[in-house]
């Protein structure tokens, strides 16, 4: 039994030692010294993804452009905005390629930046071009240009742009980012584009402070003398405006504070018709950078203003005016809009001062087309040149036959004889019916104009009305007829459907008699 326990024991380890062996040999643990290695790792994958999508290029510098040559001049938002013109030159061909001007009209005032595009059939890498300065109001020094790229010593170079002086550039590359952190693109592209225009500042005279005399609509006052009553009895000056309704003086000679006044006019919210008027900070201290405008208003003169409006009818007007009924809307340079119903027999419009106003036309029975889309009064008188086409006709004729007709209730033409061979096209209102006699026959028939029909056409002779409705008078029954089937078929299909009901009773009654 010993022996045996002893045998069972030996038995038990070497199968013990086997297994762990075994296992041993099939896993393989790696030593836990450090877990630095796996972060190595990590830190080692993780730039090099990184740094694979922060170089990701598309090179755009190769294209041609199209959409012109774009260039932004900066000048801080004044009340007078000034004028110039520039032109762009080819410096390969020395030939002009196109002009831009910089106005009212192309400047940003959110921005104050003018935003000038020289057309241009298509430009490259390289490309050289100059830039004129040909016009300029008296106001403005010069355009400061800036060069986009730094010289060897990292400094950036000004070019002041002078009138009928040149700035030459090079279309050149630049590079900008697209996308999220970690993930962005560089963009290689072209300058003189959209994204990266040529830039300028504009530049006025820093000793000059202008004054804007204006109307409360925004009109400037040219050629309109001023005089301006200096504080500290220190005199007065008198003045004459320009063109753009500007007054420059040298702000050397103005005091803090002033008043400005002209003969028959009144400054709006002055005092005794006279404005006071007091410097900016900028003008007192004598930091002024730029030139300083000043809006001046004066208010609109109350006159018995007339503008005469005149139509210029295409259809006949001897059936009905109504269809010339338009809406004329006046708006001031303001925004301010008034709106006025006329037609051929109400045809001026009064009360409004003199000014530059934009017109707009709208017809609910015609097609209105005015002749200018704006207004200007001057002395309370105007005109204002509408075509007229109406959008609802009535044509009648006789298919080529010799007719002779009255329209006998329209009293301007009840006793008039139409008569002929081509067709008559009269301007009509929807609702609107007319009696028309056949001269010929004496038959009358009505015509009434259906409003979900524009062109109506009756046929003399044959009681017909192609997208209208007719009837006899002496029935006072309308038979709309909306399908273009002639009328006589309407009273055809009442009359059998009569006398369908009439003969089955007849029958009725039989039959009943035959089977009593």
């Amino acid at each position: 039994m010993r022996k045996q326990l002893i045998t069972l024991a030996i038995l038990t380890l070497a199968t013990s030692l086997f297994s762990t062996s075994a296992f041993a040999a099939e896993v393989q643990p790696k030593p836990i010294e450090s877990t630095q290695p796996v972060q190595a790792e990590v830190e080692v994958q993780a730039p090099q993804v990184l740094q694979n999508q922060i170089t990701s290029i598309r090179d755009n510098t190769s294209r041609i452009v199209t959409d012109g040559i774009h260039v932004d001049i900066s000048y801080p938002p004044q009340a007078f905005v000034p004028d110039f013109k520039m032109e762009l030159w080819s410096v390969t061909d020395n030939k002009l390629i196109s002009s831009a001007i910089g106005n009212n009209q192309n400047f940003d005032r959110t921005d104050g930046v003018y935003h000038l595009i020289f057309n241009h059939s298509g430009y490259k890498l390289g490309d050289q071009f100059a830039i004129i300065l040909r016009k300029a109001d008296g106001i403005i020094n010069n355009l400061r240009f800036q060069d986009d790229t730094p010289d060897e010593k990292g400094q950036l170079h000004y070019y002041d742009l002078k009138v009928n002086t040149n700035y030459q550039f090079k279309i050149a590359s630049f590079n900008y980012f697209d996308g999220v952190e970690g993930e962005e693109t560089t963009i290689k592209d072209l300058t003189a584009t959209s994204i990266h225009p040529i830039k300028a500042n504009l530049q006025t005279n820093s000793q000059k402070v202008g004054l804007f005399l204006q109307t409360e609509d925004g009109s400037p006052l040219k050629k309109t003398l001023v005089e301006i009553k200096l504080f500290d009895k220190k005199g007065t000056i008198s003045s004459i405006s320009d063109e753009n309704g500007m007054v420059w003086l040298d702000n050397s000679k103005l005091t803090w504070r002033f008043s400005i006044s002209s003969q028959g006019k009144s400054v709006k919210d002055g005092v005794n018709g006279k404005g006071e008027i007091e410097l900016p900070q900028s003008v007192i201290t004598g930091s002024q950078k730029q030139a300083v405008t000043i809006p001046v208003v004066f208010e609109n003169p109350v006159t018995n203003s007339e503008i005469t409006v005149n139509f210029s009818p295409v259809d006949n007007t001897e059936l009905s005016t109504a269809w010339s009924d338009v809406e004329i809307v006046i708006t001031s340079l303001k925004g301010v809009s008034s709106t006025y119903s006329l037609n051929l027999e109400n045809n001026t419009i009064s009360g409004l001062p003199d000014g530059t106003y934009k017109v707009a036309v709208k017809g609910k029975y015609a097609t209105a087309k005015i002749n200018a889309n704006s207004l200007k009064i001057i002395g309370g008188r105007a005109s204002i040149n509408i075509s007229l086409k109406a959008r609802y006709t009535l044509e009648v004729n006789k298919e080529g036959k010799r007719y002779n007709f009255s329209i006998i209730n329209v009293d301007s033409v009840a006793n008039k004889k139409y008569k002929g061979k081509e067709s008559l096209v009269f301007g009509v209102t929807p609702g609107e019916s007319f009696l028309i006699k056949d001269n010929d026959t004496g038959k009358v028939e009505t015509v009434f104009i259906d409003p979900k029909s524009e062109r109506a056409k009756f046929i003399l002779g044959m009681g017909i009305v192609l997208g209208g409705g007719v009837s006899i008078p002496h029935t006072g029954v309308d038979i709309p007829d909306t399908s273009g089937n002639p009328s006589y078929l309407w009273l055809g299909f009442v009359l059998s459907v009569m006398g369908a009901v009439i003969s089955f009773v007849f029958y009725r009654r039989r039959k009943q008699k035959c089977h009593l």
